[in-house]
């Protein structure tokens, strides 16, 4: 899965090329939060997300940025071709929004199978539309370029999240629950929801590694959830959970 994801064809994103003239005028303005790498790519920048939570004991927030790039895959093109494809991901660190005796509340990095409109490595694009951003739909690295350009901040929308998740207990990955953005009450209890997801373009760093502190069987995941998998079948609450659902690097 996790492989597929990192090596998604232009067939569903309808955007695989570039001009030249796009490409150079991308290259001659773009500042610090579009970095070219070498090669034919990856092109990173970075966002940060915000969830913001309400309940009765207060407002509770949590943040933080995470990186998307994209790489072409048409050689020493550089996605200048017609039949140019790119690949996408997303790294970074799963965001805690602690709600106090409630609980702790993640937003993932992989997309929840059970919700229509959950991304991930595409969560960008769903936040940030190419339509507006954009223009033509085949030109990302313009796309891109505009939005390290402006640094937008908009609401996310909610449809479009990751996996949000819940640990009754933070040292047993046993205790997984899933999370509907739409319906905080179900697992957190009345007066909790999601009032607002907000996302902006920015230079800040990458929040730095920290989830461990909070979760400290991440260490062993691979470990654990090969037990888990033995004791819960395909982990009927969350069996989309590996390490990248909660730390992703680049290939």
């Amino acid at each position: 899965m996790a492989g597929a994801e990192r090596s998604l064809l232009f067939e569903r994103m309808k955007m695989a090329r570039t001009t030249r003239r796009g490409l150079m005028a991308l290259l001659a303005m773009a500042p610090a939060a579009l970095l070219s790498g070498c090669g034919n790519g990856p092109w990173f920048i970075r966002y940060r997300l915000t969830l913001e939570v309400e309940t009765p004991e207060g407002t509770k927030t949590g943040s933080g940025v995470w990186e998307h790039g994209a790489r072409w895959n048409d050689g020493i093109t550089r996605g200048l071709g017609a039949g140019a494809s790119i690949s996408v991901d997303t790294r970074g660190e799963a965001i805690i929004i602690d709600l106090g005796a409630r609980g702790l509340l993640l937003c993932l990095m992989t997309r929840d199978d059970t919700r229509a409109g959950s991304e991930d490595a595409l969560l960008l694009p769903a936040i940030f539309p190419f339509e507006k951003w954009g223009g033509a739909l085949d030109n990302y690295s313009a796309y891109l370029g505009r939005l390290a350009w402006s640094k937008p901040v908009t609401d996310a929308p909610l449809k479009s999240l990751p996996m949000l998740a819940r640990f009754r207990d933070p040292l047993d990955p046993a205790t997984a629950e899933r999370v509907d953005p739409t319906n905080l009450a179900a697992t957190f209890g009345d007066g909790v929801r999601l009032v607002r997801v907000t996302a902006q373009i920015t230079n800040d760093p990458l929040s730095p590694p920290t989830i461990e502190n909070r979760l400290p069987w991440i260490r062993n995941l691979g470990t654990i959830a090969s037990m888990l998998g033995l004791k819960l079948g395909v982990m009927d609450t969350l069996n989309q959970m590996h390490a990248g659902s909660f730390r992703r690097q680049w290939p």
